[in-house]
């Protein structure tokens, strides 16, 4: 991720290539697109950890072995948590 100083320069860069050359800038995809495209990776990626981890609780149920169990859960838990905190588009 980039700090504050990183994304004012960006912005500023950014603006004096649409002052520039507009038609080259419009060429690329816009900043929104992106971000939403990178969510949806990051949901894609993350419920196929949690659905992984989920599984494997359930093969350590049945093999009747609390510890992994419980680390099983606790990673999917932490999956879905951090799901929740993913940057939203716009």
């Amino acid at each position: 991720m980039l700090d504050d100083h990183e994304r004012r320069a960006l912005a500023e860069i950014e603006g004096q290539l649409l002052v520039d050359d507009a038609p080259w800038v419009f060429g690329f995809d816009s900043i929104p697109r992106r971000v939403r495209r990178q969510r949806r990776f990051a949901l894609v990626a993350h419920g196929m950890a949690i659905a992984l981890s989920v599984l494997l609780a359930g093969v350590t149920v049945l093999a009747n072995a609390p510890g992994p169990t419980i680390f099983f859960l606790g990673v999917g838990l932490l999956l879905a948590w951090s799901t929740q905190r993913l940057p939203k588009p716009g």
